[in-house]
């Protein structure tokens, strides 16, 4: 983390550039589910630098999440502030990884745009990753949006988090999009 601390915990120090470790979530649809209201909560609340939760390792009753579990998480988590893994990729199948370097592949081209953004959310305190109200609060449809982000102000990212789910439905607010996939 460079000259950076990780806590995972905090109280009155969303001035400070720490990164915060979301809790561990279960190894299931409903864990993957609830990560990217966690963060986005997280996010507003002023903890922007957020390392994502990884699925639990150390309970007796987590198991390990299918492979097309963890191949949604790491999406889920690829345009995210930080990554990072308790669980190793490799385990799973040649296609598996290849579909999980893919995401971190991803995360490192638009490194530069994370660390513009946090070097922004130092200065003014703008969230670097932010619910669909914040970039329209005029749009009233945006409020019950909780499966899909911003990464600053021009990437949106709409993770799949069903299982089985190949596709899904993205709200686009007003204005100019360019689809990236």
């Amino acid at each position: 983390l460079g000259g950076r601390t990780e806590i995972t915990s905090g109280f009155r120090n969303q001035d400070l550039s720490v990164f915060t470790r979301m809790a561990d979530i279960e190894p299931d649809w409903a864990g993957l589910r609830s990560l990217v209201n966690t963060a986005l909560t997280m996010s507003i609340a002023g903890y922007s630098f957020i390392i994502p939760a990884c699925f639990k390792t150390e309970s007796s009753t987590s198991t390990k999440p299918t492979e097309e579990l963890y191949i949604r998480w790491v999406q889920a988590v690829s345009l995210m502030p930080s990554l990072s893994f308790a669980r190793l990729g490799w385990d799973y199948s040649a296609n598996g990884v290849k579909l999980i370097k893919k995401f971190v592949q991803l995360h490192h081209e638009h490194s530069d745009t994370i660390v513009e953004l946090a070097k922004r959310r130092i200065r003014d305190g703008v969230p670097i990753i932010r619910p669909m109200w914040y970039l329209a609060p005029d749009d009233p449809k945006t409020y019950a949006i909780a499966d899909q982000f911003m990464l600053g102000e021009e990437i949106l990212v709409a993770p799949i988090l069903a299982k089985g789910q190949l596709e899904r439905t993205v709200y686009l607010p007003a204005g100019v999009w360019l689809d990236l996939n």
